[in-house]
């Protein structure tokens, strides 16, 4: 197989082994945030010989991946994972298969397959060499905690099964919902919204629940923007009130903003 393109993760690989010497905290979230934020990665995939080919050389890019069938290892309890390899010496370690193409990705790109597809467990790093194995659960964390990173909230589906504490805020964040909700005056989208804490999966975060008409990346990125200046390092989480989560949530709670109606008539 001709490589015609080749990456390097040295940084990753040089945190990596640092973790396997000195296994602290520090060391471990260091990888991680190399993975999430700035390493590319080498993955196989099985080019469907029935549709045209993704263009010249073997590394095909991630808009060729209709014509892809990504190959993935299985461990002894069949759990089923993609590959990651971080430079051309450790995807040699693995077996080429007939029709094999190399699709470069980085930690977005397995995100998304892994996450909408429950039948993957996640995604390994150099399964023959530092063998660093990330399952489901640590990538939908690692994704939500970047979103928080670059956007100030994050959003994402509440699973029905997944254990759920709201409770009102103690101590209560007034000078963020102040901010909020002077937003949330000026963005005529917004009819009301909620604020709660939230726990999940052992972590804390507000929950702004959010009544609303038309472009939620929009009224959302705003909100964020004005809570994010009070959030003292605590994350928030941002869910619209006509998804089946945001109607639960909010059964008993009161908002703590809502717009005012115009009064029409003579006086």
């Amino acid at each position: 197989m001709a490589e015609q393109k080749t990456i390097s993760n040295e940084r990753l690989i040089s945190l990596i082994k640092a973790f396997k010497e000195d296994q602290t905290d520090e060391n471990w979230n260091k990888v991680l945030g190399e993975i999430v934020m700035n390493a590319q990665f080498l993955m196989p995939a099985r080019l469907n010989p029935h549709a045209a080919p993704p263009g010249a050389g073997d590394l095909a890019e991630m808009q060729a991946g209709a014509r892809l069938q990504f190959i993935m290892i299985t461990t002894t309890d069949n759990q089923r994972f993609f590959l990651a390899f971080t430079d051309a010496n450790e995807l040699r370690k693995w077996q080429v298969v007939e029709n094999q193409q190399v699709v470069l990705m980085n930690f977005d790109n397995y995100a998304s397959l892994i996450l909408k597809d429950e039948n993957i467990a996640g995604f390994v790093i150099n399964p023959f060499g530092e063998n660093l194995a990330l399952n489901r659960k640590v990538v939908q964390h690692l994704k939500t905690r970047k979103e928080i990173l670059l956007k100030g909230h994050a959003q994402h589906v509440v699973q029905k099964d997944t254990p759920v504490k709201l409770r009102k805020p103690d101590p209560y964040p007034t000078e963020m919902a102040e901010a909020m909700a002077e937003h949330m005056k000026k963005d005529k989208a917004i009819q009301s919204a909620f604020l709660m804490e939230m726990q999940r999966e052992g972590m804390d975060s507000y929950l702004c629940v959010v009544d609303f008409q038309g472009d939620k990346d929009k009224v959302f990125e705003g909100i964020a923007g004005a809570a994010k200046p009070f959030l003292k390092g605590k994350y928030l989480d941002l869910v619209a009130l006509d998804s089946a989560f945001g109607k639960k949530a909010t059964e008993k709670a009161e908002p703590f903003y809502e717009k005012k109606k115009k009064k029409f008539g003579l006086f």
